[in-house]
């Protein structure tokens, strides 16, 4: 029988008729954490010995882990100077620097830990619980049959003389009822609950500047629990239930949004489901992209996509607006979507920027409207250049800048490596649009569009003669007997 298939009833049978552990094993390869079992087998970690433990995750993380030597090394020169020294790096804890870089680095420790758990992904919660019991310098492997109490009370027992560890381990355990009520283990009325007993986690914290948990990690924790209430409402069968959990998932996911300003992606998750209620708060929307953009942490990309949010957020409104409101709200617009062309890292970005900023200005700034197709018929080549700049060209009301537009559509088909019937069909649309545009006198210009139609219209390999079959509907031909 496989691990997976025993219950965790017969999982602990197992374990208590079993031989009997060792009081802690010991490290195996170089490198190896010790593995435990029950809560038997530790005592009480006392703080020289968690930070030693985490000094060295420190150095192995420094020394295997680029992303992470990079983060330790701002630690370093944080708290040595701005050019630490290999001294200064393999400094022990007698050295208070060191001791104040360890500090940090249990901090941004146990923040990725939670960070990690608070999802709706059992496996993903499954590896925090892992990482947690790694600081610890044990090491555990959690199955999906695991007895959580029994590793619960492993932990709980070595860090009891930890407060910031014993919170840290509480908003896991939190994450996972959450999960459980997710994939149905746990009855969805227990959510509040969680949800309280995750707020007052900071109530009697007393270390200056840490918080247990903060406000990023409470909004993602906001965003799951309404997750879990949409998931039930879906499969309610009574109507009052159904209206009610739909109702506390919109509650949850507006607390969310109060709260980030770092998850653009949650913004725009929570934007696109409560835009079809009629509570609906626009401005809700675009305070988070603020809240983001000047967010010092954000990335470029996010900046990016925080301004697209806030300029599609403000051009989608069903308002009535007035000239002069609606001319107002598209100037906000515009200026979004320019801001984000400066965080646009590649040519599909920037089209889809200069395509949405060009819907909002065609109906209130028509020369600006045709201004910024241009600009996306010059990022293009082929087929492409010459449908675009043949719209404009129907857009264009001035007689000379239609006729430049259209003689770029015909200068592109010398580019087009083959000619399909598509092409020639588009071809003639073009030059009779050019010769109604052009005087009666210009013969060198009609001569020129003359030899261009040969060459790409729908005329070139047809017969201009009019043929027609002297003959019945079923073929015969009684006059040429």
């Amino acid at each position: 029988m496989s691990e997976d298939n025993i219950t965790e009833e017969e999982l602990l049978e197992n374990t208590m008729t079993e031989q009997p552990r060792p009081e802690a094993e010991a490290e195996g390869a170089e490198g190896e954490l010790p593995e435990v079992y029950d809560a038997y087998q530790v005592e009480p970690i006392k703080k020289e010995e968690l930070y030693e433990h985490a000094l060295d995750l420190l150095r192995d993380d420094r020394e295997r882990d680029d992303l992470k030597a990079a983060e330790i090394n701002e630690l370093y020169k944080k708290h040595f100077g701005e050019n630490p020294t290999e001294e200064d790096y393999a400094a022990d804890l007698s050295d208070k620097r060191q001791e104040a870089v360890v500090t940090d680095y249990i901090n941004d420790y146990l923040e990725r830990v939670k960070t990690k758990s608070t999802c709706l992904n059992q496996q993903r919660i499954n590896k925090a619980f892992e990482n947690i019991f790694s600081l610890l310098h044990f090491k555990i492997v959690i199955t999906p049959n695991a007895d959580e109490y029994r590793y619960d009370a492993i932990f709980e027992k070595s860090a009891k003389l930890n407060p910031l560890l014993l919170k840290s381990y509480k908003v896991l355990k939190l994450n996972r009822q959450v999960c459980h009520i997710y994939s149905e283990k746990m009855d969805v009325t227990e959510l509040s609950k969680l949800v309280n007993k995750m707020e007052d986690l900071d109530s009697k914290i007393k270390t200056p500047g840490i918080k247990v948990v903060n406000n990023e990690l409470l909004a993602q924790f906001y965003y799951n629990v309404s997750e879990v209430y949409e998931s039930s409402a879906n499969r309610k069968g009574s109507l009052s239930g159904l209206n009610t959990e739909h109702s506390l998932a919109i509650e949850y996911k507006k607390r969310a949004l109060e709260k980030t300003k770092r998850n653009i992606t949650m913004v725009a998750n929570i934007q696109n489901v409560w835009k079809d209620y009629h509570d609906y708060d626009h401005e809700k929307i675009t305070e988070a992209c603020k809240r983001i953009i000047y967010n010092r942490h954000t990335s470029d990309r996010d900046k990016y996509r925080a301004h697209k949010l806030w300029a599609d957020t403000k051009l989608g409104l069903q308002v009535i607006d007035g000239f002069v409101g609606k001319e107002k709200r598209i100037d906000e617009v515009v200026e979004h979507y320019e801001a984000a062309l400066v965080y646009a890292t590649n040519d599909e970005d920037i089209r889809s920027i200069l395509e949405s900023e060009a819907k909002a200005q065609k109906n209130v700034y028509p020369d600006d409207y045709i201004a910024t197709r241009c600009k996306i018929a010059n990022m293009l080549e082929g087929r492409e250049r010459i449908q675009e700049c043949n719209e404009i060209a129907d857009f264009v009301s001035n007689k000379k800048l239609k006729i430049d537009i259209l003689q770029t559509c015909i200068d592109e088909f010398h580019e087009l490596p083959v000619i399909e019937i598509e092409d020639r069909l588009l071809y003639d649309s073009i030059d009779k649009k050019m010769r109604s545009l052009l005087p009666d006198r210009s013969r060198k210009k009609i001569k020129e569009l003359n030899e261009m139609k040969s060459k790409y219209g729908t005329q070139n390999n047809q017969s201009r003669s009019l043929l027609f079959p002297i003959m019945s509907s079923k073929g015969h031909d009684y006059f040429s007997k």
